[in-house]
């Protein structure tokens, strides 16, 4: 009789970790399973193996997919638009290297100028204040 409470609290305590504990053990297995840019969808007791990004529609208990041929043509303008935006920014970026370089050029002047009114400074005040 003294059994029955430990008997209960073991059932109510322990046995839900493992269920939970089985169940991230089958996820991670089924995660594991699916190959890199595919997702699985689960419906009732079947489970679709469909690209990602590809558009599922349910109606009712039944669930399509749009075609291959509408999803191919859908990344492909995605990647045509992703590319003629990379395109665009790497024009921006030449131009931008260019007027770097001018500056850098422009600077490169200036230190050099500097440098020969420096010098010109330092052989004047060498002639004012002669070393003795």
């Amino acid at each position: 009789m003294k059994r029955i409470p430990v008997y209960l609290i073991v059932f109510i305590f322990i046995f839900p970790v493992c269920v939970v504990t089985a169940e991230g053990y089958k996820d991670k297995e089924s995660r594991e399973n699916t190959p890199e840019g595919m997702k699985k969808i689960r419906q009732g007791n079947v489970t679709v193996l469909v690209p990602e990004g590809q558009k599922t529609i349910k109606s009712g208990s039944v669930t399509t997919m749009e075609s291959f041929k509408q999803y191919t043509v859908k990344k492909f303008l995605t990647v045509e638009a992703r590319v003629a935006k990379l395109g665009e920014s790497q024009k921006k970026s030449a131009q931008e290297i260019e007027q770097l370089k001018q500056l850098v050029s422009d600077l490169r002047k200036a230190v050099t100028e500097l440098k020969q009114k420096l010098r010109t400074a330092q052989e004047d005040t060498l002639e004012v204040f002669p070393k003795q």
